[in-house]
């Protein structure tokens, strides 16, 4: 199939975003991730939510590999949903800075 260059699929003119500019610090992480991973649902607890996600996260430790993040995370999905289908994307990112390699 042939791709045409452009926006890329769902950038939408009225979408508003907050950017920001940090640097990060030795050790620290970003987690970024679709709305599949709040969304996620389970027929009988609803959504997994961003209140269970941050449970999840502050309960990792300090300075988990980036991997691991994601992992449990993904963990953390399967098991809350229980084998119910998803209808929707679900994908993550995280980047952990380990400082300069100086």
């Amino acid at each position: 199939m042939p791709l045409t260059p452009g926006k890329p699929l769902g950038i939408r003119k009225q979408g508003g975003f907050e950017t920001c500019r940090r640097q990060m610090q030795k050790g620290e992480g970003i987690l970024v991730f679709t709305d599949g991973v709040t969304e996620a649902e389970s027929k009988t607890k609803g959504f997994y939510g961003e209140a269970r996600l941050l449970s999840l996260l502050h309960g990792l430790p300090a300075r988990a590999d980036a991997d691991v993040c994601v992992g449990k995370v993904l963990e953390g999905i399967k098991e809350f949903c229980a084998g119910d289908p998803q209808y929707d994307d679900i994908a993550i990112v995280c980047v952990r800075y380990n400082g300069n390699s100086e």
